[in-house]
């Protein structure tokens, strides 16, 4: 250990030099430790002030994108639950086309569809997403989905009833629960072939309609998400550049100041062991 004889003028300048060494190797080594050069207010003031700021911006924008990603996920659900829904309409309206009246094959197509509006009940009560169902939900029931920050940026969206939880009602009532109404057999009147054909075609606009709009609403939630994503990157960018340390510069800060407090220790043992040889002179 080096003995330091305070007494003497001419150490003071070496003294507070190490001091000053030994503060920027403290700080050197916290910008290494945490990775940051700008960690509080005390290291820039201004700096740490807008970086937090930024934070603060990013924090914001991660709560968005979770509900435009649960919104989203809603939208493709339901989405996918009225294609196949669809797709079980269309072979229902099928079975309308090939039947006629006193047709003896007329049991066996009612029976067929009977199980495409069971297939197209299941689909619609599977078709939840994080507790809500768009298609059994109210028409009046309205959801609002919020786009950005500000309290304006939402975009607001009302459900079509295709059938209620409780199968009593809905866009899909008549073609899928009400049995009477596409119900067929050998004494099915031509009249009545004509009026169940023009329901299911209602009923397949109406699920191709609400299609379209659950994929134009995907689309747009993903193009926000896309962007609100783009413009973290952006954020994110910024605040690196505003308080993440250089960590090859730090690297190389560190030896050099090692090598200055190396030479500051060996200053003062010079001057410590000169002092004491001219003492000596006098003894």
């Amino acid at each position: 250990m080096v003995s330091v004889n305070n007494s003497y003028v001419a150490n003071y300048n070496v003294l507070a030099s190490l001091r000053q060494i030994n503060k920027e190797i403290a700080d050197n080594q916290t910008r290494i430790a945490t990775g940051l050069k700008v960690a509080s207010a005390k290291d820039n003031a201004s700096v740490f002030a807008t970086a937090q700021g930024i934070r603060s911006d990013l924090k914001a924008t991660d709560a968005i994108k979770s509900d435009l990603t649960i919104a989203k996920g809603r939208a493709d659900v339901t989405a996918e639950a009225l294609n196949k829904i669809t797709d079980a309409l269309t072979n229902i309206q099928q079975l309308l086309n090939e039947a006629t009246a006193g047709d003896a094959g007329n049991a066996s197509r009612n029976s067929q569809i009977k199980g495409y509006q069971a297939q197209i009940k299941a689909l619609v009560s599977g078709a939840s997403f994080k507790g809500a169902n768009w298609l059994t939900s109210a028409a009046a029931t309205t959801t609002t989905i919020k786009l950005g920050s500000d309290t304006s940026a939402t975009m607001t969206f009302a459900p079509t009833q295709i059938l209620t939880a409780a199968g009593t009602g809905g866009s899909l009532y008549s073609a899928t629960a009400k049995s009477s109404a596409i119900s067929m057999s050998l004494d099915t009147a031509a009249t009545d072939l004509s009026d169940m054909k023009d329901t299911i075609t209602a009923a397949i606009a109406t699920v191709s309609n609400y299609a379209n709009e659950m994929n134009g609403l995907s689309t747009s939630l993903t193009s926000q998400g896309d962007f609100l994503s783009k413009m973290d990157d952006i954020r994110k960018s910024a605040l690196s550049d505003l308080v993440d340390a250089d960590m090859t510069e730090e690297s190389a800060r560190s030896q050099a100041l090692q090598v200055k407090q190396q030479l500051a220790y060996e200053a003062l043992a010079i001057r410590n062991n000169s002092a004491s040889s001219i003492l000596r002179l006098f003894q």
